[in-house]
């Protein structure tokens, strides 16, 4: 899965930060899997969390920081999901995989 990367606004220095981003559609109970070189913040949030976040705003999501990787997130609902991994404003080099556990389709 390939990931971008994209810049965050960080609401108490008003400095930007950059983070790894992803989208993909996840159905209910279905994982997110990141795995990273460092311990760092795995987040999944919706499209209107995802624009809080970029501003710096206040928003919603599942995850969080993870010192143990990988970390597993499961999709709490059936959507589209924004897959976020970040450092906290960290400049260390690394390296990390973004992938998913689906249920088989049913043929």
């Amino acid at each position: 899965m390939s990931a971008t990367t994209m810049t965050a606004r960080n609401p108490l220095t008003e400095a930007s930060f950059s983070f790894q981003h992803t989208r993909e559609f996840l159905n209910s109970g279905e994982q997110a899997i990141v795995n990273c070189s460092h311990a760092c913040s795995v987040m999944i949030m919706d499209d209107e969390n995802l624009k809080d976040f970029i501003a710096g705003h206040k928003f919603h999501y599942y995850g969080g920081y993870y010192k143990a990787l990988p970390a597993r997130i499961s999709a709490p609902s059936s959507g589209h999901w924004n897959i976020v991994l970040h450092m906290g404003g960290s400049k260390a080099a690394i390296t990390f995989t973004m992938s998913f556990k689906k249920r088989p389709s049913a043929a």
